[in-house]
């Protein structure tokens, strides 16, 4: 296990005063705590069918919320452990498991479940009655622990051409290396072309050829189209564009032996933290059920009790939950054809 640790201070590789690093430190904790609560909260929601979703989109929704919570535990629990020591503290072994699996496995696993679902959605949109005779729940099983196996097959490779693993201070995070700069340089520019680069293009592609299908249908129904689903559509494209398209361009640069200036780094970091937190967003803007679920468990975590003055002295009366209890209604948008279960949610 080669391992090598830099000793240089965070403050000193990124040139940043104690009070920047104590504002990145602030907001990773907001990401870290946000993320886990709201990610939570979906595989809650997923198990208990709160979405209305059909037995294939929420398998993936809730699989994807589980990968957004074991990327925030494997990687950016000890970025901001990073940022508080102001060195890495974990230890090489860590490190050496951080370059090699964490920081590998869930990202390239959610980004193929993401371009997957992207894919059968469009499909079902398309072809909702083929789509549902093929495509069975079993499958999809066998096919996400597919994609898994695949997920880990990069990690494999760098271990197996020898690369070695390096605590960069600038990146904030274990990176892999390797003396043969050629080697390295394939290898990495082959991952981002691989799990990358092509993911982008057929979401992108997927999702504006169902925002296209959705207006299509419409002006030939002379509907207007429904703009919860123009708004999620839009909002799965610029989430996947803008916490996605700055990994590719700095990987791009990296992969090139380019120095990123340290005020990228850190601009890195922080816009990757938003992949794990845009699907509760879309779902809470364009899920009444979810929202409706969110609501109740955030009354939850306040208390079920409120605290009434009486007499100078406090007592607790229990909270009416009457109307938390009423069954959430779900109905079919009008902009889609009706013998196309689309739902308000999409990832």
């Amino acid at each position: 296990m080669d391992v090598l640790i830099m000793n240089k201070d965070v403050e000193e590789a990124l040139a940043i005063s104690p009070i920047v690093r104590f504002t990145l430190i602030i907001i990773n904790m907001f990401f870290i705590s946000f993320g886990l609560f709201f990610n939570i909260c979906v595989l809650v929601s997923g198990v208990k069918k709160v979405m209305n979703l059909d037995k294939v989109t929420q398998l993936f929704i809730v699989s994807i919320a589980f990968t957004d919570v074991i990327i925030i535990i494997v990687s950016f629990c000890p970025m901001t452990l990073t940022l508080i020591a102001n060195r890495w503290i974990l230890g090489p072994g860590i490190c050496y498991t951080s370059a090699h699996f964490f920081q590998k496995v869930p990202f390239i696993y959610e980004m193929m479940l993401i371009t997957t679902i992207s894919c059968y959605r469009l499909w079902m949109l398309k072809k909702p009655q083929v789509a549902r005779q093929k495509i069975q729940t079993r499958s999809v099983v066998a096919f996400m622990t597919s994609l898994l196996i695949i997920a880990f097959c990069p990690s494999i490779v760098s271990i197996a051409i020898n690369n070695y693993v390096l605590f960069d201070p600038e990146t904030l995070n274990c990176v892999i290396k390797n003396h043969d700069a050629e080697l390295f340089q394939a290898y990495s520019l082959t991952l981002v072309f691989m799990f990358l680069v092509i993911p982008i293009i057929i979401v992108v592609v997927a999702n504006i050829s169902m925002l296209y299908v959705v207006i299509k249908f419409n002006f030939k129904s002379g509907k207007i189209p429904n703009k919860t689903t123009i708004i999620t559509i839009l909002c799965v494209c610029w989430a996947f564009i803008i916490s996605y398209f700055p990994v590719l361009i700095g990987l791009a640069l990296r992969s090139t032996q380019y120095h990123l200036p340290p005020w990228y780094n850190i601009l890195f970091n922080q816009i990757n933290s938003i992949d794990v937190v845009a699907n509760p967003f879309i779902y809470t803007l364009t899920n009444s059920n979810f929202r409706r679920f969110l609501r109740k468990k955030i009354c939850q975590s306040e208390g079920n009790s409120t605290i009434a003055a009486r007499d100078g002295k406090l007592t607790l009366k229990p909270r009416d939950m009457s109307n938390s209890n009423r069954k959430a209604s779900y109905v079919l948008e009008d902009s889609l054809p009706k013998a196309i279960v689309m739902r308000q949610s999409l990832v």
